[in-house]
């Protein structure tokens, strides 16, 4: 396969050569298409840049394809780009600045669907931020907006997996662990289409398993895990296992242990 930052460079370079072609005359709605396929494509780099460890990069071109989509008249892209602004703050532990752009995201969706995604986050940067009740309440909301949209078109691939997860990393944050174990179980359940996704939800539902007190469970989960994490050359999915490796070395079963030394060494890797 590909070693890591090579998919990214690639991407970038497909990038700028297609924004060059915004030079050259043509009529608006050619040019409005290639301003969609131009926010597509950042959105592609900035997630390779991103899996690669390169935030800086990644965000750059979520900026730019942010501002495509805005020239695009494509306001659904423009929004998916803010996520992944507010993705990245959360990445940094910055949830104060991710709640920012999430808010934005909000005031700004298309779609009932697309602000469901965005309220999710919300709940999720205020459950980081420790504030508890604004972060149920805007569970409450993000489920409601979902539930009156049943019948919208999903606003991108795999939307629906990708809720439960939230929901999940939302709980965890607040130390409500067995809501979170619930809510991650549905996650795994439903995003078996991305290596990337599984892993993220396996680490952080052992790890909430851990912290219930499940041991055997935790480990077993763990293993699971441990296993894909290994076949992964991501950045970004190794180093989203600290809160297993937090919860593993805070139990003083020696098994945890050996399973917070083999994470510790994996993140070390990457």
């Amino acid at each position: 396969g590909k070693g890591v930052g090579q998919g990214d460079t690639a991407l970038t370079a497909h990038a700028r050569i297609s924004e060059a072609l915004l030079g050259a005359d043509m009529r608006e709605p050619v040019r409005r298409e290639l301003l969609i396929a131009l926010s597509d494509a950042h959105g592609d780099a900035a997630s390779a840049a991103w899996d690669a460890g390169l935030r800086a990069r990644a965000r750059e071109h979520f900026i730019r394809g942010m501002d495509c989509a805005g020239a695009g008249c494509d306001p659904l892209r423009a929004v998916i780009s803010l996520d992944g602004l507010g993705r990245l703050e959360l990445d940094v532990a910055q949830p104060n600045e991710a709640l920012k752009f999430f808010q934005l995201g909000v005031a700004a969706a298309p779609t009932a669907l697309a602000r469901s995604k965005l309220e999710y986050d919300c709940a999720w940067s205020f459950g980081l931020l420790g504030l508890a009740t604004d972060a149920v309440h805007t569970l409450r909301r993000a489920r409601d907006s979902c539930d009156a949209a049943r019948d919208e078109p999903r606003p991108w691939k795999h939307f629906a997996s990708t809720l439960p997860h939230v929901e999940g990393c939302t709980y965890f944050a607040l130390r409500r662990f067995d809501r979170a174990a619930a809510a991650l179980s549905v996650a795994v359940d439903g995003a078996g289409h991305a290596a990337l996704c599984t892993v993220s939800n396996l680490g952080l539902l052992a790890a909430a398993q851990l912290q219930c007190g499940e041991m055997r469970l935790g480990l077993a989960t763990a293993t699971r895990v441990i296993g894909l994490a290994k076949r992964l050359r991501s950045m970004s999915v190794r180093g989203g296992l600290a809160p297993l490796q937090e919860a593993a070395a805070a139990q003083r079963d020696s098994a945890c242990q050996d399973l917070a030394r083999e994470v510790a060494t994996l993140r070390r890797v990457a």
